[in-house]
């Protein structure tokens, strides 16, 4: 499973209270973060004892993978609709080489299960938009302390959940520093990363006891978190990074090697995490230059040979989230008066793409970039 390493911490200037240790992306594990109790007056919740994944990507049977060998087989479960469920029990998914311990249910029977014994955690990773029909199909899951965890890309899947399932259930969280990739049934990951965890209203005395149920169960199975003072301000972090390199790797089809090298590539990937700085301070975050440059230095630690799960999706040929990356960031940026000119091409770019996969186009030439 994970275990414990020295490594790197987060720059003072991101206010962490909790220090991570991970050597970024090397193939080292990563050690978790404790925390401390939030209102030790409060009465006990229900400890975490049963998980469900909806969404089986990279992202999903990674964490499937950690929670799998953490847990065991009969308190995590992967649910899907009925065509998926009996996909993945034929496929025998691996991780790191290894059986994913999960059981695999259609929303029907994980709905009879719930009806009896609601699960603790229901982790949403599936595409942007899927996410509507994802939350539909799963709402009977869900009960009234079922924690929702979104490890989504971008900053509004949260808002999202929040609107069915209310703040009381939902974390914000962003998923980072991990390089998960998936092939056929195969999941392979140098880094599982680390979660950063938070609530969307800190005096909320629920909001602060699903977190810290939370943190309790992460630090019981060993898994990768942090809970940061300005969860906000990690959201819009991650948006950074993702930003940048998603579309710089899909629009000049390279892995993470084409953007550490110096040269077109990877400047207009620090050009549109820049435009995504500028944004966010419009919408009252307070990025700096300094966010850009930390962000930098973990996309520099990411396995050479990794892909960012955009250009994972242009080389499959299915839709991507570019509208989350700089869809978000040319509207939000219109909006505040703020010129976006390279996530404008890359925008134009990757759309030009996902109109041409069907004929059997996966890459663009990196004049259109420019």
């Amino acid at each position: 499973m994970v275990s414990k390493a020295q490594g790197r911490l987060f720059p003072a200037s991101l206010r962490l209270r909790y220090h991570l240790r991970n050597s970024l992306g090397q193939g080292a594990p990563c050690s978790r973060c404790a925390l401390p109790s939030l209102n030790s007056k409060e009465a006990p919740m229900k400890p975490i004892e049963n998980i469900a994944i909806v969404g089986f990507g990279s992202l999903g049977a990674m964490y499937a993978g950690c929670f799998g060998a953490a847990m065991g087989p009969e308190r995590v479960f992967v649910v899907a609709d009925t065509a998926r469920t009996e996909r993945y029990r034929a496929e025998a998914a691996t991780f790191n080489g290894e059986p994913i311990r999960v059981t695999y249910l259609t929303y029907d029977e994980a709905a009879e299960r719930a009806a009896e014994d609601p699960f603790d955690v229901v982790l949403y990773a599936v595409k942007y938009g899927a996410l509507p029909e994802a939350i539909e199909q799963s709402a009977p899951l869900v009960g009234p302390d079922t924690a929702i965890i979104s490890v989504l890309n971008g900053v509004t899947s949260e808002e999202v959940l929040a609107e069915r399932f209310g703040w009381d259930r939902v974390l914000l969280c962003v998923a980072q520093q991990m390089d998960s990739r998936k092939v056929g049934a195969t999941v392979t990951a140098g880094c599982v990363g680390v979660m950063a965890l938070g609530v969307h209203d800190a005096q909320d005395a629920a909001q602060r006891a699903n977190l810290e149920r939370v943190a309790e169960w992460l630090t019981a199975i060993d898994q990768p978190f942090i809970t940061p003072d300005d969860i906000r301000h990690q959201l819009w972090g991650k948006l950074i990074c993702n930003v940048g390199v998603n579309q710089a790797c899909a629009v000049y089809d390279c892995c993470f090697s084409g953007i550490h090298a110096p040269g077109e590539a990877r400047e207009a990937m620090i050009a549109a995490m820049r435009e995504v700085a500028a944004v966010g301070r419009a919408e009252g975050v307070g990025l700096t230059e300094e966010d850009v440059a930390y962000w930098l230095d973990i996309i520099d630690h990411l396995n050479p040979e990794g892909l960012p799960s955009l250009r994972q999706d242009v080389l499959a040929r299915r839709p991507t989230e570019v509208e989350l990356f700089s869809g978000t960031i040319n509207r939000l940026g219109a909006a505040h008066g703020i010129p976006t000119p390279q996530n404008e091409r890359f925008y134009a770019a990757i759309k030009e793409l996902e109109s041409s996969f069907s004929q059997g186009r996966t890459s663009v030439r990196p004049r259109q970039a420019r």
